[in-house]
């Protein structure tokens, strides 16, 4: 017998296993992880993993931090909310070097001390000590950890080192850097480039037509690489994917949906988009779209939902943050097998296969077990109720698939 039937017959066990179903998920299933098991609530908005590894997950009412075994919720018992006038999205975490956690939402800020995992009850001694006295409009956090806050027209960091002036005209809606550059991204799809150490202007361009200025401009998600960005623009339940390139100094348009694109994350060169239907990948080599917006439980069930974040910890499991469903959580690694239900051709096709090639009336039964077979090198397969399973000649117990 051919290794390539033995493939075919070994993929005709799974299909016939019960509680499986066939979905576009990437080959992940996910176990939900929602309120009752430790987090504030099940509106999970923001993921992120800290240097540490530790897992930050914003709810609609708390701050979750996962260590690894068990959700800690910072504790909010007093108002520690600072006004940002200037700010108009919905939530927005950040990280600066300083351990501090922000986050944004709605004209307003928080701040986590991540050293004590408390909130900052007064802000304003945290923005003195960046040189800032007078009231704050708005903050941002660029990729290398650096705050930037704005106060009377002005964005400043590091204690007054560095001071450019935005543009008053403009939304200000988010902030980067790329080596000496700063780049201000605008609520009009405009970006805007300045010598970061004198403040003054390299140059400007606009993502994309006036047209698109109208429609994307409530609010924008940045995703820095070594070559470019990634950018989210969202507004008026219509979204659109942009890539800016830094060595043509060009934007590029990759996808459009008259839904929310929510957040991204990298991933062994893929770009994951969380969004209103499941979720997408981007593969910039290839150029190559995928959308999943079914997802597998563990449990065999199909979910389809809202993701609002996904983020993927050190060992590379994957998490996803939904409006009311809490998180959804898969392990590292996938599954090696694909699955299918029975109103799938191939179960049946596949079902058929195995029919004819095995024979188990030597076998003696077992409970739980609904299918067995010995390949031509002598390993006895067996498939049932906890799994497909081997054990090769010689072999003592079995081994798990």
């Amino acid at each position: 017998m051919t290794n390539k039937t033995i493939i075919k017959i070994i993929l005709a066990v799974v299909a016939l296993m019960p509680a499986l179903a066939y979905a576009k998920t990437d080959n992940r299933s996910f176990r939900i992880i929602s309120a009752a098991n430790g987090l504030a609530d099940n509106s999970a908005q923001t993921i992120d993993c800290t240097f540490s590894g530790r897992m930050i997950v914003s709810s609609l009412g708390s701050i979750n931090i996962y260590d690894g075994g068990y959700f800690l919720q910072v504790s909010d018992e007093g108002e520690y909310t600072y006004t940002l006038k200037n700010y108009q999205g919905n939530y927005h975490l950040y990280f600066d070097g300083n351990h501090h956690l922000w986050l944004k939402d709605k004209r307003k800020v928080k701040c986590v001390d991540m050293m004590t995992e408390r909130y900052i009850s007064d802000l304003a001694p945290v923005f003195e000590a960046e040189g800032v006295v007078d009231t704050v409009d708005d903050l941002f956090v660029d990729s290398s950890g650096r705050l930037w806050l704005v106060s009377n027209g002005v964005a400043s960091a590091e204690k007054g080192k560095y001071k450019v002036k935005v543009n008053g005209n403009k939304n200000l809606q988010d902030v980067d850097v790329n080596g000496e550059s700063l780049m201000f991204f605008y609520g009009d799809g405009s970006m805007e480039v300045y010598d970061i150490n004198t403040g003054k202007p390299q140059y400007s361009n606009v993502a994309y037509d006036k047209e698109c200025q109208e429609t994307y401009g409530k609010s924008t998600v940045l995703m820095r690489t070594e070559d470019g960005i990634f950018q989210i623009r969202n507004g008026g339940n219509k979204s659109i994917l942009m890539w800016y390139e830094f060595a043509s100094r060009k934007w590029s348009e990759i996808m459009r949906q008259d839904y929310s694109l929510n957040n991204m994350v990298i991933k062994d060169g893929l770009l994951y988009i969380a969004s209103a239907y499941g979720y997408w990948t981007y593969d910039q080599k290839s150029d190559a779209l995928e959308h999943y917006d079914e997802v597998m439980l563990e449990n065999g069930r199909v979910l389809l939902t809202d993701i609002n974040a996904l983020e993927f910890d050190r060992q590379g499991g994957m998490w996803m943050g939904t409006e009311n469903r809490g998180l959804l959580y898969s392990k590292p690694r996938l599954s090696p097998f694909s699955n299918y239900t029975w109103d799938n051709p191939k179960a049946v096709e596949l079902s058929n296969l195995m029919d004819s090639l095995i024979d188990t009336s030597n076998f003696v039964y077992e409970s739980g077990v609904y299918c067995r077979f010995t390949d031509s090198r002598g390993w006895k397969w067996k498939g049932g109720r906890n799994g497909l399973s081997f054990m090769r000649p010689g072999d003592k117990e079995e081994t798990y698939v």
